[in-house]
């Protein structure tokens, strides 16, 4: 088998695969997520993504044909 023959055969594999796997987006989103437990000393508001970040990263998940579900905090997707 040739280089090109085992390409087709990897590219094939992993549109099976994509087709066969859930991403689960947990997103902490700058005025989305709701940010009950900020630390004055240490704040956790640089770990949120801007609306723009958050719409690339959903939208190239998805544009490579991954079914996404998402999340905006940590307790939603636990109680889900």
């Amino acid at each position: 088998m040739d280089t090109k023959e085992i390409i087709k055969l990897l590219i094939q594999k992993a549109r099976v695969a994509i087709k066969d796997t859930i991403i689960i987006f947990l997103a902490n989103i700058k005025n989305v997520t709701s940010n009950c437990y900020d630390y004055s000393d240490s704040s956790i508001l640089t770990e949120f993504l801007s609306m723009e970040e958050y719409n690339e990263l959903l939208t190239s998940l998805q544009n490579f044909g991954f079914f996404t579900i998402v999340y905006y905090n940590s307790e939603e997707f636990i109680k889900d």
